[in-house]
């Protein structure tokens, strides 16, 4: 990917050889020359050749600077272009866990499409009962002995287990209805969507291990349980000014790493004066002196270092890299520059509070190197590197950044956080269904209007021709088959026009 960059012209005093120096020994691969934690840069008015407060975007990877290199002993000047990188001053979190496979179905879904599957089924059931009640309430002086049995003990959770389970609805409620053939319908569309869908996506979270998601906003980590860990609060607050969560952020900064960093460099200076008693009383001679004096070190200095450890697996950092490495990197394995045992992976939170220009960056095997190493050289032989180096509190993080990967953990066998389907990716599923429940409770109305004002209009024309009311043998030879409308409104009025018209020629 093509780094966006911008071009400086103008002249670069020799800069603090110390920190060159020092930062040579401890990268090894790359010389760099720390300029200072500068958000922009001009040109100033004197001779120095210092470029300040200039404004300089965001997202600026890095700043190409075309100038001289002045040296102060010969007056020799040495043209070169220098690649200024642009750092992020950013935040790292522990890697998030794995999710159980115990709760991997109900990732598939977010809560509030749970919550409507839900709300689906209970007023499934409660239609069902409503239709069930309606009905017998209506027509159940119709019905025999057996038939009444039988609806007296199927409840609407057996429609229910009908519907979901069997898959076919119930012949007593459904079987002579339009209403019940809607329902049945549109549940077995929204069903066989929903399925479908969580099909498909189980099978996707099953075949790979799933990490809950990981942490990539300020204000995402201000709302968790992290502590970030710091050398300097004062500065760590200063940076976090003006930003939304600065209140809930700034109460999460802690110099506990810090603290038990400079315990622990206090005990291995201890042990670099004693490393000579230690060599008597290694009992292997393949051993290291390390650990035999390690062995000898008070249990409290263990303690330290565990302590260390959990701070890593536990904590948030801060950090400062590249603008580049911010951008297109997210997990990074670190370690203590100290002691290289501990190390942890961690999540890079993708908003950083600010990007800076902070160091000139030249390859170490390039023509520029050469010089650069022989004028560290001469200084070095001169003995004057001590009185030119810089202590420098710009670093944050006791922690290095490394490109190793922890064998434990592969991050090919690992997918990315699941994407649990909303109620907007499942539209068509829900829209369906409530017209379709719409619909089955309105059809369900005008049969149940339909059906009564038949009913009593036959019951009438029966009570005036044989004054009194037909049974149930008489009024439906054949309930299973013969709907009610169709009988009342069809078979007995034609029966009752036929009496009638056998007793005209008396």
């Amino acid at each position: 990917m093509k780094a966006e960059t911008y071009r400086l012209d103008g002249n670069f005093i020799e800069p603090s050889i110390g920190v060159l120096w020092q930062t040579c020994l401890d990268l090894k691969e790359l010389l760099r020359i720390d300029v200072g934690l500068t958000t922009c840069w001009k040109q100033s008015s004197d001779d120095t050749g210092y470029y300040r407060d200039a404004p300089l975007s965001w997202n600026l990877d890095m700043v190409i600077w075309d100038g001289s290199l002045s040296a102060r002993e010969d007056f020799s000047i040495f043209d070169f272009s220098l690649p200024i990188q642009t750092c992020s001053y950013c935040y790292v979190t522990p890697r998030s866990s794995f999710v159980p496979e115990s709760l991997l179905p109900f990732k598939s879904f977010s809560l509030q499409t749970w919550t409507c599957i839900l709300t689906v089924i209970l007023v499934l059931y409660f239609s069902l009962y409503a239709f069930h009640r309606s009905q017998w309430t209506l027509f159940g002086h119709f019905y025999d002995a057996r038939e009444r049995h039988a609806f007296e003990h199927a409840s609407a959770a057996y429609y229910l287990y009908s519907f979901l389970v069997v898959g076919s609805p119930s012949q007593l409620l459904l079987g002579r209805f339009a209403t019940g053939k809607i329902l049945f319908l549109v549940v077995s569309f929204f069903i066989l969507i929903i399925i479908t869908v969580f099909q498909s996506e189980m099978t996707t979270l099953l075949s790979k291990q799933v990490r809950y998601p990981e942490i990539d906003t300020l204000e995402d980590l201000s709302r968790s349980n992290l502590y970030i860990q710091t050398t300097d609060l004062e500065a760590s607050s200063n940076f976090l000014q003006g930003n939304p969560s600065f209140e809930s952020l700034k109460g999460k900064l802690t110099e506990g790493h810090f603290r038990y960093r400079e315990l622990w460099l206090d005990y291995m200076k201890d042990l670099n004066v004693n490393i000579s008693r230690s060599l008597d009383d290694t009992p292997d001679n393949m051993s290291s002196p390390h650990d035999g004096y390690l062995s000898r070190l008070p249990k409290r200095v263990f303690d330290v270092r565990s302590n260390l450890q959990s701070m890593m697996d536990s904590d948030a950092f801060e950090m400062t890299f590249s603008n580049l490495g911010s951008k297109y990197r997210s997990t990074i394995v670190v370690e203590e520059l100290f002691h290289k045992k501990l190390r942890g992976k961690f999540h890079l939170v993708k908003e950083c509070v600010l990007t800076y220009p902070m160091v000139l960056q030249v390859q170490k095997n390039s023509y520029l190197s050469d010089f650069f190493i022989k004028r560290i050289n001469a200084y070095v032989e001169m003995g004057v590197v001590s009185q030119l180096a810089q202590t420098t509190e710009l670093s944050l993080s006791p922690l290095n950044p490394s490109d190793k990967n922890d064998d434990d953990d592969d991050d090919d066998d690992v997918a990315p956080p699941p994407k649990a389907f909303t109620i907007q990716n499942l539209q068509s599923a829900f829209i369906g269904l409530i017209i379709g429940w719409i619909l089955s409770c309105v059809v369900f109305g005008v049969e149940m209007v339909v059906d009564i004002s038949k009913s009593g209009r036959a019951s009438y024309c029966w009570s005036l021709k044989f004054n009194d009311p037909p049974t149930r043998s008489e009024f439906f030879p054949s309930s299973r088959n013969i709907r009610i409308t169709e009988f009342i409104g069809h078979s007995f009025l034609e029966r009752l026009d036929l009496s009638e018209k056998k007793e005209e020629p008396r």
